[in-house]
């Protein structure tokens, strides 16, 4: 997904990071790239994401970093 740097910042996301994506019901985990030719608030999603069928577009969507858990140590 395409963010400018400005919107994945407050969306604490960084490039190459996953980010959450909830668009009318639908939820897809995306790698983050950053376009500073992007408006904030205007999202590049990639063509042909799937499944997107009857999702019309432009769309407002949530954005949320992907929480991983820290790793734990060998026991």
């Amino acid at each position: 997904m395409a963010l400018n740097p400005v919107e994945a910042s407050l969306s604490g996301v960084s490039a190459g990071e996953q980010i959450k994506v909830s668009i009318e019901g639908s939820l897809f985990e995306l790698e983050v790239m950053l376009r500073a030719d992007l408006p904030r608030g205007v999202a590049g999603l990639p063509a042909g994401l799937s499944p997107v069928e009857g999702i019309v577009l432009p769309a407002f969507c949530t954005l949320a970093p992907v929480l991983t858990e820290p790793s734990r140590g060998a026991p």
